[in-house]
């Protein structure tokens, strides 16, 4: 009898984590200054940005809404990430520098629905 009770204790703990689940990715200056966080939770995409120890946008919700009323904000999980970095100087045609270095970091999560679209 006990270990019904334990195994039904332990399936409910396991479904619960489940459903609570959160992934996050994240992408910072190449001075590490800024941060990103990109942050999926309970299937809802959200993000934050943080410039040294201050929170500059606290979590906040994503999402888009399409010209046929379908919606890309709920039940995603991140299905992968890629991430690069750039750095490299171009020419602009005018300004006070002719020169301008451009170092960033990128950051692509890929998304997909929990019902596969």
């Amino acid at each position: 009898m006990h270990f019904r009770i334990l195994t039904l204790i332990l399936l409910a703990s396991i479904l619960n984590a489940c459903q609570n689940k959160t992934e996050q990715a994240s992408v910072s200056s190449p001075d590490k200054k800024i941060q990103i966080d990109f942050i999926i939770e309970q299937g809802l995409p959200y993000y934050s940005v943080q410039y040294g120890e201050e929170n500059v946008i606290l979590k906040s919700a994503l999402g888009m809404v399409f010209e046929d009323g379908d919606t890309l904000s709920n039940e995603l999980v991140i299905v992968s990430t890629e991430a690069s970095t750039v750095d490299e100087t171009w020419e602009q045609a005018w300004g006070a520098s002719l020169f301008v270095q451009d170092q960033h970091n990128e950051l692509t999560v890929h998304l997909q629905q929990e019902n596969g679209r």
